[in-house]
């Protein structure tokens, strides 16, 4: 059980479960379908809210290439990016079926004007959507610009879908 500080200050006890997701499970979600059996697998807890974060997602832009190198780092995005609509699908199925009451989506490249009552510090998507997926060190510049936008996504989402669990209602 992890004791977790309200934004108003009261104590409130709630079970969080963070996971990292892998290669093909981007997402991290397969330790929280709810229709996991504990016959074989571990650590099976109902979940009845997920908040999926996603550093990347969005349409990519990718210019066309001849070189086959090219073309299969293309295959396998678009591979990858069907993997992961049909996690992101499957969420939307599970609430519509019951199995969780909530989830929310935020994700980097998440169109602005999408969201519901965006802060007007707001760091915009072209700001940060495009940083590469690579395993160079990152400034702190990026690590600032990429996690106050997942944060301000977060919470933008979470007050508008999930109001519920933020103890203190306010613009994001």
């Amino acid at each position: 059980m992890l004791e977790i500080m309200g934004l108003l200050g009261a104590l409130r006890a709630e079970r969080v479960v963070l996971t990292d997701g892998g290669i093909y499970d981007n997402l991290g979600l397969g330790c929280l379908w709810p229709d996991r059996s504990p016959d074989v697998s571990l650590n099976v807890t109902p979940v009845d809210t997920i908040i999926c974060c996603s550093a990347g997602y969005g349409l990519r832009q990718e210019p066309p290439s001849q070189f086959m190198l090219a073309r299969m780092s293309s295959v396998f995005g678009a591979l990858f990016d069907r993997a992961q609509n049909a996690s992101i699908r499957r969420l939307h199925e599970a609430q519509r079926s019951g199995q969780i009451k909530h989830f929310i989506f935020p994700y980097l490249g998440q169109l602005d004007k999408t969201l519901p009552d965006p802060p007007s510090d707001l760091v915009r998507r072209e700001e940060a959507h495009s940083y590469p997926t690579d395993f160079n060190a990152m400034p702190t510049e990026w690590i600032d610009r990429l996690s106050i936008r997942g944060e301000q996504l977060t919470l933008c989402l979470a007050r508008a879908y999930i109001p519920h669990l933020i103890d203190k209602p306010a613009s994001c």
